[in-house]
């Protein structure tokens, strides 16, 4: 009977070994878990974050490229015989002379005399062609080139 009692002490001992064992490595798990569901966490903020500064690094490069699409001191509508599609007058800004040209069919670019460094835009011309045959060379106009413009004003996510 001693060694059924020395048996049974070794496996009782064992077994709160084990149990013990069993309890440590639960709460390593939980601790585990706890930290992926953080490292989750903040790889998610890294890639939002990231996103977030893509989407406004392209909305500044956007900005920067469409205003090249304005060509203030020149105009390239020197020579379009048969091009120009509506004369229009009483406009604010070259901006506005870019509206019109969109809202008119079959505009392609316009041309508009800039005064005040685009503080009055009139008279203003929509073309059908983007450019003209011929440079005007002059401090007064500013040639808007629509095609341009439309299709800076795309997004890359498009």
């Amino acid at each position: 009977e001693s060694i059924k009692d020395t048996t049974n002490r070794r496996i009782s001992g064992l077994n709160q070994e084990l149990d013990s064992l069993t309890d440590r490595v639960a709460a390593v798990n939980t601790q585990i878990d706890s930290l992926y569901g953080d490292l989750a966490s903040k790889i998610e903020n890294v890639i939002s974050v990231a996103s977030g500064n893509y989407t406004d690094q392209e909305s500044i490069l956007i900005g920067i490229a469409k205003s090249a699409c304005f060509e203030k001191g020149v105009s390239y509508y020197a020579n379009t015989a048969g091009t120009k599609i509506k004369q229009i007058t009483s406009l604010n800004s070259a901006y506005q002379c870019l509206t019109e040209c969109q809202n008119t069919a079959g505009c392609k670019g316009a041309s508009a005399i800039t005064i005040l460094y685009g503080l009055s835009c009139t008279p203003a011309s929509c073309f059908t062609k983007r450019r003209g045959d011929a440079i005007d060379v002059d401090a007064q106009k500013t040639g808007v080139n629509k095609v341009c413009y439309d299709t800076l004003s795309k997004s890359a996510a498009n």
